[in-house]
């Protein structure tokens, strides 16, 4: 019986421990289960993370392909941009031949007109994401007249009356009786008489070199002209004299209509005006015919991006005239003296474009051109379309 006993002991013993076991087995397996179903989730949670993320950059990068092609029309056609909104976009416009699109639209600061905001959505299999960016459109490119002293004739001599700081290049000859420190070219032959070119790095002045084009300055293009989306227009006087008291002096002519402050000038009868004494005018002075400078003290000065003077024919040096320019001017036949000019002073901080002549060899007197770069960087007005300027003042999201 005790044996009995025993062996009845030990199969319950066994029992329990195979018992046991399957517990443990069952714990195991569970576990297994419960972290295979964690990674699983876990797997599957990144997956959708990281194709999330990937959607919403690539929505980011076409909502920015979208402001470019915003860019491209504010540059060229701004006027395709005033019936879009927030909810009338442009658009949409699809990628290649899937469902994922982008639109944008403008709008223009109140008080600034050439301020415009724009913005571009884009949405790419569901993701969405938005740029924004702020933009001052000008009206025109603004191009540089390079050389300071820019002549398109076939001939010039240039007085010993006159002093050139700045590059100086003609298309034709130039015979030098004149001082320039710059850089000197010609299409055609160049004879230093004077011994006064002084060419930065000591070299020598570059004779046959390629033709430069003027800049297509027209006095008629700045009686109407549109700057940074406001149309202007031109104050008109018709005077054989502009007087230094009158209203569009000492600043008078820059409106919020007439941004340049530009001047037309049309002469009572004849085909010449006159500056007097102490004259002192901001802005552009256009004249179809000859400018007299009879006067001390005469101070112009150009609204940045415009020409001090747009003159067809001559700019005449009357007597001991003094006068300070600061601006490009256009002169067609350029500076010529007019009486004794052996006292007169001028004096151009800018640069000077002419046809022909340029200086005239018979100007007496102390005539100065200091270059300004920044000066002679003017409106295209001819192409102001096509060549609109953008600066981006801000970008978003």
């Amino acid at each position: 019986m005790t044996w009995i006993r025993n062996m009845k002991q030990r199969n319950d013993s066994r029992r329990k421990a195979a018992g046991f076991a399957m517990l443990m087995v069952l714990m195991l397996l569970a576990m297994s289960v419960v972290l295979g179903l964690s990674y699983l989730m876990s797997t599957s949670v990144k997956s959708t993370c990281s194709a999330n993320l990937l959607r919403s950059a690539q929505a980011r990068y076409l909502a920015e392909s979208g402001l470019q092609h915003a860019l491209l029309v504010l540059r060229t056609d701004p006027t395709a941009l005033e019936s879009t909104s927030a909810s009338h976009p442009a658009g949409p416009y699809y990628l290649d031949s899937t469902s994922n699109s982008y639109s944008f639209y403008a709008a223009q600061d109140a008080d600034t007109p050439s301020i415009y905001y724009l913005t571009a959505t884009a949405t790419v299999d569901g993701a969405r994401q938005q740029a924004t960016m702020k933009v001052l459109r000008s009206s025109a490119a603004r191009h540089p007249t390079t050389p300071g002293v820019l002549i398109d004739s076939g001939l010039t001599w240039l007085p010993s009356s006159v002093t050139v700081n700045g590059p100086y290049h003609i298309n034709g000859d130039l015979w030098n009786f004149g001082t320039i420190s710059g850089n000197v070219s010609a299409t055609g032959r160049i004879y230093d008489l004077s011994r006064g070119i002084t060419q930065p790095g000591g070299g020598l002045p570059n004779q046959y070199a390629d033709p430069i084009d003027l800049p297509d300055i027209d006095w008629r293009d700045y009686l109407d002209y549109t700057v940074n989306g406001v149309p202007c227009e031109a104050a008109k006087m018709e005077s054989r004299t502009f007087d230094r008291n009158d209203a569009l002096a000492n600043g008078g002519a820059v409106s919020a209509t007439n941004l340049g402050g530009v001047v037309y000038l049309k002469p009572s009868h004849g085909t010449s005006c006159t500056l007097p004494d102490r004259l002192n005018f901001t802005g552009t002075l256009l004249i179809d015919g000859n400018l007299l400078l009879d006067g001390r003290d005469i101070e112009l000065m150009a609204v940045d991006g415009f020409p001090a003077l747009v003159v067809t024919g001559y700019i005449y040096v009357i007597d001991d005239a003094k006068v300070k320019i600061e601006g490009l001017v256009y002169a067609g036949r350029g500076f010529r003296g007019s009486g004794n000019t052996r006292k007169s002073r001028t004096e151009i901080k800018g640069g000077l474009v002419c046809l022909q002549t340029g200086y005239d060899f018979f100007l007496d007197g102390e005539h100065k051109l200091n270059y300004d770069v920044e000066r002679c960087e003017i409106y295209d007005l001819t192409r102001a379309s096509s060549g609109a300027r953008l600066d981006i003042l801000e970008t978003g999201r």
